[in-house]
């Protein structure tokens, strides 16, 4: 398996879970994880809102292959142009069914 969710330029849409949301006054950070633990981030995105546990799907341009300095070097997808299609929830949340 690949360890980025995919080549730069390409525009997949993904289905990601927010792991962690960081909001500085000036801008804020989207933490986002797949089902086999690959690590992405973003920060402005188009689409509904969501919260810290939920999955979405959302249709983004892979910018970049990073390292994550948050997370001993673990490699991170930067995600740009993000607009999120779908709130699908939380699998915390009754009722709500996930892909």
């Amino acid at each position: 398996m690949e360890e980025y969710l995919g080549s730069v330029g390409l525009k997949p849409e993904l289905f990601l879970k927010l792991t962690k949301r960081i909001c500085k006054s000036e801008y804020t950070m989207n933490f986002m994880e797949d089902r086999n633990g690959r690590k992405a981030m973003f920060y402005n995105y188009k689409g509904p809102e969501f919260n810290e546990g939920d999955c979405v799907l959302l249709k983004a341009t892979i910018a970049e292959h990073r390292k994550d300095k948050y997370d001993e070097r673990k490699p991170l997808t930067y995600l740009n142009r993000v607009t999120v299609l779908e709130n699908k929830g939380s699998t915390e949340k009754k009722g709500v069914y996930l892909e």
